[in-house]
């Protein structure tokens, strides 16, 4: 027997229900709720069918009239949403049936599940089907997988695909079925919807459905905002000569590079920029050299004392400890030159993309098998003084002054790629890094403190590995010290001025080394096996 309501004497004369079904205080028996409604004024209404009488006297009922019904209402909510479920499921259901209790029994209004959202999660599905985003789609996983298994694995990827499409059919079957759109059926949908979103993780990994729907939204806007931004950089590629293109993937969230400006050489900074010069003005020394490789004993590298670091083919010959000398625009050899690799810029398509890893944020990886000993690309920022430098944070200074010794502490400068910057910035640490950074001249030693910082790979790096280099001091100090003592080094050392600043200390970051700065140990998650667990910040 279900709970009753008051019935008053106007209502009992306009309705002459059965006396058996009325109480002596006046009120009727409600045997069922079988529907409900939200009337044009916005008001709830419950169909109620009443003990002892027929459907066609079942009446719609204001949530007022059947306070007492408490238990009826709890039961038509689970009987038409949780239709097909076993009590463990309705168990592990609990903290939604709170919210249909809130929802429904207690006067507030239907929530937005509709067939609005059963059709649009029905249009997102098949989309994902047929034009795959993998930051969407490893979400459909009980634990989100890495972009980069389910991007180049095909079993993972078939398997998924194969979850989604059965889920279609499922909610498609629905559609089918659903001829008028009332609330009992409104009920049924939400039901097909939920089973649906449970089966494809969408609460856990998106936090509602809704959640799910809106990242699919922001996610179509970011991948047309990725390819402005890569089309914009690469047009000042070509337009500057750095080398090949590059890509932008963001396979994991909603995030686009940080960098105000892609720029292919070093710039000044503003105020700094009167204290110093580039490369500008004619090399002094040049070569006479028909082939250099076969002079080099001859060739302008060895005239101002360094070695000739490239073999024929034009990748280092296993010196990775020397800082390079290119020939310059003095020389008589051409472009062909296997002394000139630098100045061929990027010849390697490489690939800006977002890490799973929260801490790594963007990285650069290989869009084709780099050899071993090639040059790869170089770092490039706004040039600032140390002092300046001990002005801003760390993560983008690259110290200049380590091929340096103290005796030429007031000649030293630091590369600042914060804002300015171009692919190399996004290269992650690693403790056991398969590129090296290398100091180089490729105009001639006009200014010998203002060195190209050239990537190197140290080992054979295949298509889709991450490029990483050592943040550490000693991965560029050891491999990069000591300028030799040539008298044609002498005659460029007055050519500069710069500021003056003791070396009394020094930290690191990122490679990027500053002095008379604090840092902070942080965690390294590099995840080398010989990781050295920390780093500084």
């Amino acid at each position: 027997m279900g709970r009753k309501r008051h019935i008053s004497d106007d209502e009992l004369d306009a309705n002459p229900h059965n006396e058996e079904a009325v109480g002596s205080d006046g009120q009727y028996w409600a045997e069922a709720v079988v529907d409900w409604c939200v009337d044009e004024k916005g008001v709830m209404m419950y169909l109620v069918k009443w003990y002892g009488y027929g459907d066609d006297q079942n009446s719609w009922e204001v949530q007022q009239h059947i306070n007492e019904c408490e238990e009826l209402l709890i039961e038509f909510h689970l009987n038409h949403i949780f239709e097909g479920f076993g009590p463990k499921q309705i168990n592990e259901c609990e903290e939604l049936l709170i919210e249909f209790h809130l929802n429904h029994v207690n006067g507030r209004q239907p929530p937005k599940c509709s067939f609005d959202e059963f059709d649009k999660l029905l249009r997102y599905l098949k989309d994902l089907v047929q034009n795959i985003d993998f930051a969407v789609v490893k979400r459909f996983t009980k634990k989100p997988i890495d972009c980069f298994e389910i991007r180049n694995n095909d079993e993972v990827m078939d398997q998924i695909i194969e979850v989604i499409k059965t889920q279609i059919d499922i909610l498609s079957e629905r559609k089918q079925n659903l001829k008028i759109r009332t609330n009992s059926e409104r009920i049924k949908v939400r039901e097909v919807v939920l089973r649906v979103a449970k089966s494809l993780h969408l609460t856990a990994n998106f936090d509602s459905i809704s959640g799910f729907l809106d990242f699919v939204d922001k996610r179509k806007d970011l991948v047309k905002e990725l390819e402005v931004w890569e089309k914009t950089q690469n047009a000042i590629i070509e337009r500057e000569s750095e080398g090949r293109p590059i890509r932008v993937v963001n396979d994991v969230d909603l995030e686009i590079p940080n960098l105000k400006a892609y720029i292919t050489n070093c710039i000044l900074d503003v105020q700094f920029g009167q204290n110093i010069r580039f490369e500008d003005e004619e090399p002094l020394v040049g070569c006479e050299c028909d082939d250099c490789y076969e002079c080099k004993d001859e060739c302008c590298t060895a005239v101002v004392g360094f070695p000739m670091v490239y073999n024929r083919k034009g990748v280092l010959n296993h010196h990775f400890n020397t800082v390079i000398y290119e020939c310059n625009a003095k020389c008589k050899c051409g472009d062909n030159c296997p002394n000139r690799q630098i100045q061929k810029g990027r010849q390697f398509d490489l690939e800006i993309f977002r890490s799973d890893s929260k801490s790594r944020g963007w990285g650069v990886r290989a869009g084709q098998d780099i050899p071993k000993g090639a040059f790869i690309t170089h770092y490039v920022g706004e040039v600032i003084s140390v002092l300046e430098a001990d002005k801003r944070p760390t993560t983008y200074l690259f110290d200049l002054s380590a091929h340096l010794d103290s005796s030429d502490a007031e000649y030293t400068y630091v590369v600042d790629a914060s804002q300015y910057g171009n692919i190399t910035r996004f290269v992650n640490h690693s403790c056991d890094p398969n590129c090296r950074i290398l100091f180089a001249w490729t105009k001639g030693l006009v200014n010998r403190f203002l060195p190209t910082v050239a990537l190197f790979a140290t080992k054979h790096i295949p298509s889709h590995e991450e490029l990483t280099y050592d943040y550490s001091i000693d991965s560029v100090e050891h491999h990069s010290k000591g300028l030799p003592d040539s008298p044609i080094l002498k005659l460029y050392v007055g050519q500069t001025s710069g500021p003056s600043t003791s070396r009394q200390s020094r930290g690191q970051s990122g490679g990027r080394l500053k002095r008379n700065a604090v840092f902070r140990e942080v965690d390294c998650e590099c995840g080398a096996y010989n990781c050295q667990k920390f780093m500084y910040s």
